[in-house]
């Protein structure tokens, strides 16, 4: 579920509980620290902030003056990026005592048989975790924070309506449309993993590559050129409908008034 304030590109009915794993990165000179979200995620952050920026519309100071940044730029920038994001450095997770003190919220004491087999030890130590664990959900000590599970942000979607936005303000919608990618993951057998492949909007048999201008019109070589004129009409119809859809979602965020609080999903 994509939200910012009321904006959602799917709403999930029931909503689980999803153990949230961190992702730790370290910059040289700066304490290793963890994300709850992977990168590709505050890219988008970045560039939909970005676009509003340009727009007139009101970002949160902290964020800077984004027009002067491309995002690996910013995100390793020690004002902005990473740190604005990235979770406070955890230390002293476990600690040996003497005796027993009083306990701060979320601390447990356990007493534990040094002289046990250490193995046994380890699955006994885990089971309990678990056990107190079980209902708990790790809460953000970032400055800003993305609220919305991890499983629930489509990213491909979130980019293709943002690349959509993005050409269809430099040029005519219907020139546009015909640049246009979508980006699939698709399954590699060769090194057994998924990887992102583009594919234009525009099907290949449709392609202007295979047609010719004649006095400002579109003409096919070939016998059947209304066959694949009307073809062509019936897609670019489609397409046209589909930019619609991704600028007015677009263009819902950029106004929602959500970047001027710090706040995306």
């Amino acid at each position: 579920m994509w939200l910012c304030h009321g904006i959602s590109m799917k709403k999930a009915k029931n909503r689980r509980w999803i153990k949230r794993k961190l992702f730790t990165f370290q910059f040289k000179d700066r304490a290793a620290r963890g994300l709850l979200h992977k990168k590709g995620v505050y890219r988008e952050w970045f560039e939909y902030a970005k676009l509003a920026q340009a727009r007139g519309i009101k970002v949160h100071k902290d964020f800077g003056n984004l027009q002067k940044f491309e995002f690996e730029d910013w995100w390793r920038d020690e004002r902005y990026g990473f740190e604005l994001f990235c979770e406070k450095e955890q230390t002293q997770l476990v600690t040996q005592v003497d005796k027993a003190g009083k306990l701060k919220e979320g601390e447990v004491l356990l007493k534990i048989n040094v002289n046990s087999d250490t193995d046994l030890l380890k699955a006994e130590m885990l089971r309990i975790l678990r056990d107190l664990t079980e209902h708990h959900e790790y809460q953000s000590t970032a400055r800003f924070q993305i609220k919305t599970d991890a499983k629930q942000i489509k990213l491909a979607k979130l980019r293709e309506a943002r690349e959509t936005f993005a050409l269809t303000e430099k040029m005519r919608r219907r020139r546009a449309i015909r640049r246009l990618e979508t980006r699939v993951e698709q399954y590699d057998r060769e090194t057994r993993s998924l990887k992102h492949v583009s594919r234009k909007w525009l099907p290949d048999h449709l392609s202007l590559e295979t047609a010719r201008r004649k006095n400002g019109k579109l003409k096919w070589a070939s016998a059947s050129e209304s066959t694949a004129m009307k073809e062509y009409r019936d897609w670019e119809a489609s397409a046209l409908r589909k930019v619609a859809r991704h600028r007015a979602f677009v263009l819902k965020i950029l106004n929602s008034g959500c970047f001027e609080r710090g706040e995306f999903i």
